[in-house]
């Protein structure tokens, strides 16, 4: 059985926090492999950068781990909104083997409730739930270190700026040069 951590996310763009929330579930949690998964239509309707430009922008902030992870466009298989059990419904229908532990930060847990199918959801995967300042620190399932906080609003609004000295040590290099060349997120 392949045993795999389904971790989705805007990914616009991806920063330093989710190469180290990477890093930590591919060292101590028991699993074969992380599986990223770029939102492709905002369940929520928040404005994002092409699905293009976020797959390649993850591509390249997890190169380092090999094949250990996999950049999956799935969401944009799928289709429309993007929703978790759509994303295990069809990795399950394509995969019968596989074993799916569902990636969510601590600041999370309150919210499962409010998620598309949620009881069938938690039914169906398990919980990798990474810590996160101030939020469920007595609960049980949250492990791990507390990874650094980075803010992808302050981000994207620091290169609308053009300021790329900010966010330097939030965002990986590589991926600060592809938004760079590729003028992402730049305000006119």
């Amino acid at each position: 059985m392949t045993r795999i951590a389904l971790f989705g996310g805007s990914f616009n763009p991806p920063h330093i926090g989710h190469v180290m929330d990477v890093a930590y579930i591919l060292a101590c949690v028991d699993v074969d492999t992380v599986w990223l998964t770029p939102t492709y239509q905002h369940a929520f309707g928040k404005s994002l950068v092409t699905f293009e430009h976020r797959m390649a922008m993850t591509r390249t902030a997890m190169s380092m781990f090999g094949e250990r992870v996999v950049i999956s466009d799935i969401e944009r298989q799928i289709g429309g909104e993007s929703r978790t059990i759509h994303v295990v419904d069809r990795l399950l229908a394509e995969q019968s083997e596989m074993s799916i532990s569902l990636v969510v930060g601590s600041d999370i847990l309150d919210e499962l409730h409010l998620w598309l199918e949620h009881e069938r959801l938690l039914a169906t995967v398990e919980l990798i739930v990474l810590r996160r300042t101030g939020y469920n620190a007595d609960d049980p399932r949250v492990m791990g270190p507390l990874i650094p906080e980075v803010s992808s609003t302050a981000v994207r609004a620091a290169l609308a700026a053009g300021d790329f000295d900010t966010v330097a040590g939030d965002v990986p290099h590589a991926v600060l040069q592809f938004i760079r060349r590729h003028r992402l997120y730049v305000e006119g």
